[in-house]
């Protein structure tokens, strides 16, 4: 498998930039399917980097083209349209089957890029442990809220590779130890030492 990292610079409608990896099977298949997976709030991209390798592993007879992971830490249906909607990183996803596939909030937002946009030809949704709250009600504002306040108290910086693999392992304990490590590898590469 090759994976790369591309970048889509802030543009009309989003305002940030919004990060993807794009993993590309020893066997890819132009005709095949384009999984995108879309990260729980509070985590990241990388996140899915273990568990597409274990699935590009065991998915054999299903033809894949490639496997993306977007990754935003704003307002992700609009980060979302905006990596899926530009070609900039040589991909046309409306010219793709995709399948979205998404854990807790990052459902959420999945679903609302649906709703908004559903000139983007998802062919089916996979929604894992899904953050999906009723609208309109005071329950769900508040849930939200707390949700938001969890994503804003965590550290976004650090001193040290140390610092931050202490930080965030109390996050990752249920993870693939290479999550995070590829996390640090990736988001602070001067620093990084095993």
């Amino acid at each position: 498998m090759q994976s790369h990292y591309v970048i889509v610079e802030p543009c009309f409608g989003c305002p940030f930039r919004v990060e993807g990896i794009r993993f590309v099977p020893h066997h890819s298949y132009d005709d095949g399917l384009t999984l995108l997976f879309f990260h729980a709030n509070g985590l990241h991209k990388e996140t899915f980097t273990v568990l597409i390798t274990r699935l590009l592993e065991i998915i054999s007879p299903v033809k894949i083209h490639d496997i993306w992971a977007i990754g935003s830490a704003g307002e992700y249906a609009i980060a979302a349209y905006a990596f899926l909607s530009t070609t900039s990183h040589g991909a046309d996803f409306h010219r793709r089957e995709l399948i979205g596939i998404a854990h807790s909030a990052g459902a959420t937002g999945l679903l609302m890029l649906q709703n908004a946009h559903p000139e983007i030809p998802f062919r089916g949704l996979i929604l894992m442990d899904p953050g999906i709250l009723p609208p309109g009600r005071s329950s769900s504002s508040k849930l939200a809220g707390i949700f938001h306040e969890i994503a804003l108290s965590k550290p976004d910086t650090w001193t040290s590779v140390e610092e931050a693999r202490r930080d965030l392992s109390r996050t990752y304990r249920g993870f693939a130890p290479a999550t995070l490590e590829e996390f640090l590898v990736r988001h602070l590469p001067n620093q990084y030492t095993k």
